[in-house]
C-alpha cells in the first residue's frame, strides 16, 4: 500500500473496533479469507509494506505480519506528515515502523513488538530529530536503530525517551561508535547508537 506525494489516508479504529491491515492468510482478522479452512497460518513477512510519501493518519489500526523485504517495514514513512497513535504494530519481519529524513512526525502511545527492529531510522538529516514517545517497544531483535551515522559527527537524531523497553531497567545499550554511555545493565529491548533513551517508563504504559 503506498501513499503517494499528494495523496493522503486516514485510517482511523476505535479501541473496541480496530482497524486490521493484516495477511491474507491470518483467518484471526476478517475470517477465512483464501479459502482454505484453516490449512494456511499467518507469518512474518507475507506482504510488503505501507508507505506514506504524502499524508497519512493511523489511530486504533493493527499493522501485522508486513515487511517482507530488507528495508521496509509494516509501515515506513518517508513524510512529516504522519500520525501513528493508540496502535499496535507487531509481527512484521523485517521493521515494525521505518523513518525516512523525517522529524515532526507523531508515534505515540503504540504497541510496537516482535520485529526484527522495532523503530528503524533508515535515514535522516543532519541536525534533525524525530520524536518517538510513550511506545511499549518490546520483543524485538533490536528495539530501536539509526543507520548511516558517522563516527566524527556525535548526533542522536532519534528522541525514544519515555518508551517502555520491557523492563524497568531500561533498554540495553553497548556503544559501537559514540554518543551515550554504555548501559549493558539495561534488560528491556537493546536499542543502538544515535538514540535518546534515557529517561525511560519504568513500567508498561498498557
Amino acid at each position: 500500500l503506498s501513499i503517494y506525494p499528494t495523496g493522503s489516508l486516514t485510517a482511523q479504529g476505535t479501541l473496541e473496533a480496530p482497524i486490521v491491515f493484516t495477511s491474507y492468510k491470518d483467518d484471526a482478522h476478517g475470517g477465512d479469507t483464501n479459502g482454505d479452512g484453516g490449512a494456511t497460518t499467518p507469518d512474518r513477512g507475507q506482504w510488503y509494506a505501507i508507505i506514506n510519501n504524502g499524508r497519512a493518519t493511523f489511530e486504533h489500526v493493527e499493522i501485522l505480519y508486513g515487511a517482507s523485504s530488507p528495508m521496509t517495514a509494516g509501515v515506513l514513512t518517508r513524510s512529516n506528515t504522519f500520525n501513528l497513535k493508540n496502535s499496535v504494530i507487531r509481527d512484521n519481519l523485517y521493521a515494525c515502523v521505518a523513518l525516512e529524513n523525517v522529524t515532526t512526525v507523531t508515534i505515540e502511545n503504540n504497541v510496537i513488538s516482535n520485529c526484527s527492529i522495532g523503530v528503524h531510522m533508515q535515514k535522516f538529516k543532519y541536525g534533525a530529530v524525530a520524536k518517538v514517545t510513550h511506545n511499549n517497544i518490546v520483543g524485538n531483535t533490536t528495539g530501536a536503530r539509526v543507520d548511516s551515522l558517522i563516527w566524527w559527527q556525535p548526533q542522536w537524531p532519534l528522541d525514544a525517551r519515555e518508551n517502555w523497553w520491557g523492563d524497568a531497567s531500561g533498554p540495553y545499550y553497548n556503544p559501537t561508535k559514540f554518543t551515550l554511555p554504555a548501559h549493558l545493565n539495561g534488560k528491556g529491548n537493546p536499542v543502538g547508537d544515535g538514540i535518546l533513551f534515557d529517561p525511560w517508563l519504568g513500567q508498561d504504559p498498557f
